[in-house]
């Protein structure tokens, strides 16, 4: 029997299963349920892996979204970065850190 190997998996636009999961106020392990780990989701919102599309399916379902939320080809955020300092997509920089200033996160931007 021979082997498939590795799939390749689904490209994902950075930043969109986090502000997903964030969105829909769940967590980790709420996102992951029972069929994935929630290690698994985290390496997928930190962009260490890429998801198959039966785990992307399970997030979108999961968080409520649409499948392309997720996909790369999604034009709505073509004018949105991932925040230094969260991770999502915004289009101006987010002040959830009460750590750093606005300014030092426009400077990070930069």
């Amino acid at each position: 029997m021979a082997r498939l190997g590795r799939r390749r998996g689904i490209d994902v636009v950075p930043g969109s299963v986090k502000q997903a999961r964030q969105e829909a106020g769940l967590t980790l392990a709420e996102v992951a349920g029972d069929e994935v780990t929630r290690v698994a989701i985290w390496y997928v919102e930190q962009g260490r892996t890429r998801p198959s599309m039966d785990t992307l399916r399970l997030i979108a379902a999961r968080t409520e979204k649409p499948l392309g939320f997720f996909t790369s080809d999604r034009a709505a955020l073509e004018d949105r970065v991932a925040c230094a300092a969260c991770g999502v997509l915004h289009r101006e920089p987010c002040l959830e850190r009460s750590d750093i200033t606005s300014e030092q996160l426009i400077t990070r931007r930069a």
